[in-house]
């Protein structure tokens, strides 16, 4: 499941993820992106990750579906994540080129909030 949490900014959408993701849950992403962010404004994107029921991270990344158009707006990625996670996540460069991402734990929540809006 995708909840939708308060954003600290207007630039950034922030979720967190539990259990696993539905076709339901990619396309409630896709809303909230096209409703706030429309196609030209930058977005940035703080991902809280939860257990997970058999959901690998490029499974999850396409499960949400960032549509191409989206894409080219995306500018910065926070997740948070438990250590299985932040492991998982480095490879996450590799699947979004061109977007800056870095990982934090979840004591660390206000640091990945810090570097969002850090210029």
């Amino acid at each position: 499941m995708i909840f939708l949490l308060p954003s600290r900014n207007k630039s950034t959408i922030a979720i967190e993820v539990s259990r696993s993701v539905t076709e339901e849950d990619s396309k409630f992403v896709e809303n909230i992106v096209e409703e706030r962010f429309g196609k030209n404004d930058p977005i940035n994107a703080l991902v809280i990750i939860n257990e997970l029921d058999g959901t690998s991270l490029s499974g999850m990344l396409k499960g949400i579906k960032f549509d191409i158009d989206h894409y080219d707006q995306s500018n910065k990625f926070a997740v948070v994540a438990d250590k299985k996670w932040l492991e998982m996540s480095a490879k996450l460069s590799d699947l979004l080129p061109n977007i800056e991402v870095e990982s934090f734990e979840p004591n660390e929540l206000e640091l990945a909030w810090g570097w969002l809006e850090s210029k």
